[in-house]
C-alpha cells in the first residue's frame, strides 16, 4: 500500500491558518470602516464685536459588546461606562456665564442647543427597569464626579434631581435629570473632556483651545452627548456616538474693526484665528475622517466676498461662506477669506 505524502497532511492545518487570517483581516477591516472621528469649528462675528466660536466633535464606534478593537480612536472610558451603566443616552454641560439672547440670538441651532445654564448640568436615559433607575443614577454620578473632577456626585441627592415618568423623549420612564447652578467651571473639568479626544489637543482644531482664552471669555460651555443603541434588539447598526462641543463667546485680542457691512449699526471686525485664541493650528488631526472650518456671515457681507474674491457656487452659500473640508484657511485683515493648502493663521 502506497503512503501517502507527508505534505498532504499539513493542508488542514493550512487551511486553518488561512481561515483565521480571512477573519481576523475581514474583523480589521469592518473596525476600519465602522468607526469615525470628524471635527468642525463654526465662526460667527457677533454684533457686539464679539466671535462666537463653536467647536464640535463626533467620534463613532461599533458597540463594544461586538469589536474590541476601536479604543485607539473611541475613548474606553465612555465604551466602560455605556456597558457598566447600560446608557442609551447622557448629556453632561459645564458652563460658565450666562447666554446674552438679545445680542447673540436665540432661535438658531447653535443657540437651542448649547446656550446651557450656569453649571453643571446632567441628563441620561438608563436601559434598566424603572424600579433600578436611582441606583444606576447614583452610582452614575459617583464616576462621573471623579473622572471630571467635580462635584457631580451630590447630585444622587432626592432633592438635587428628578426622574419624571413623561418626558418628550422617547424613553420616558428611565430618564434623570439634574442640575448644579452653582458648581465653578474650571481647567479641571476641561483636561478630563479633551482626553477623551483621539489626539487630546495637541493637534487639529482642538489644538486652538487654549485655556486661559477659553476662561477668560464671555460665555463657555463645554458639553458632552452620548448615544447608544447598544441594546435595542432591533437596531441594525449598534454602536456608540459621542458628541463634543464647545461654545465660546470671546473678544478677539486686536480689534480693528472696519465697516464692511453695508449696514453700520452691525460692525465686521477684523480678526485672525491666533488674534481669538493665542494659538494657531497646522492642520487637521491625522485620525480624523474630516475637518471642516465654517465662518457664518450676513448676507450683506458675502455678497461683497462674491464680489471680491473669484470663489465658485461650492463654496459660498446665501448664508454664509463654507471652506471646502479639504482646505484650511486663511482669514487676513480686511475680512476677506483666501483659501491656503498650508496652516490656518
Amino acid at each position: 500500500m502506497a503512503v501517502p505524502p507527508r505534505w498532504i497532511f499539513l493542508l488542514p492545518v493550512l487551511a486553518i491558518l488561512l481561515l483565521s487570517s480571512s477573519i481576523k483581516a475581514y474583523g480589521l477591516a469592518l473596525d476600519k470602516e465602522e468607526k469615525e472621528f470628524h471635527e468642525e469649528l463654526l465662526l460667527k462675528p457677533l454684533p457686539d464685536r464679539k466671535v462666537l466660536a463653536h467647536f464640535h466633535f463626533q467620534t463613532r464606534a461599533p458597540s463594544s459588546t461586538s469589536n474590541g478593537h476601536h479604543h485607539h480612536l473611541f475613548p474606553k472610558t465612555i465604551s466602560q461606562l455605556v456597558q457598566k451603566f447600560q446608557i442609551k443616552e447622557m448629556e453632561l454641560s459645564f458652563t460658565q456665564g450666562r447666554w446674552s439672547y438679545e445680542r447673540w440670538g436665540g432661535f438658531d441651532t447653535i443657540s437651542s442647543n448649547n446656550a446651557n445654564l450656569p453649571g453643571v448640568e446632567l441628563l441620561a436615559v438608563f436601559n434598566v427597569p424603572k424600579e433600578e433607575v436611582d441606583a444606576s443614577w447614583k452610582n452614575l454620578t459617583h464616576t462621573l464626579s471623579g473622572l471630571f473632577c467635580a462635584s457631580i456626585n451630590f447630585l444622587k441627592s432626592p432633592t438635587m434631581y428628578s426622574a419624571p415618568g413623561w418626558s418628550f423623549r422617547q424613553a420616558s420612564g428611565s430618564l434623570s435629570y439634574g442640575i448644579l447652578p452653582r458648581e465653578a467651571v474650571c481647567t479641571e473639568n476641561l483636561t478630563p473632556w479633551l482626553k477623551l479626544l483621539p489626539c487630546r489637543d495637541k493637534v487639529g482644531l482642538s489644538a486652538l483651545m487654549d485655556r486661559p482664552s477659553i476662561y477668560k471669555s464671555f460665555y463657555h460651555s463645554q458639553r458632552l452627548h452620548l448615544t447608544s443603541n447598544a441594546y435595542d434588539p432591533v437596531g441594525m447598526n449598534s454602536g456608540i456616538v459621542l458628541e463634543q462641543t464647545l461654545t465660546v463667546v470671546l473678544r478677539p485680542s486686536s480689534q480693528r474693526a472696519s465697516s464692511t457691512h453695508a449696514s453700520e449699526s452691525y460692525l465686521q471686525p477684523s480678526w485672525s484665528l491666533s488674534s481669538i485664541f493665542g494659538r494657531k493650528v497646522n492642520g487637521r488631526s491625522v485620525l480624523a475622517k474630516s475637518g471642516k472650518v465654517y465662518l457664518q456671515l450676513e448676507r450683506g457681507l458675502v455678497a461683497e466676498l462674491k464680489k471680491n474674491v473669484n470663489y465658485g457656487a461650492d463654496y459660498i452659500a446665501s448664508e454664509g461662506l463654507m471652506l471646502n473640508p479639504a482646505l484650511t484657511c486663511q482669514l487676513i485683515l480686511i475680512g476677506y477669506l483666501k483659501k491656503k493648502r498650508g496652516g490656518t493663521e
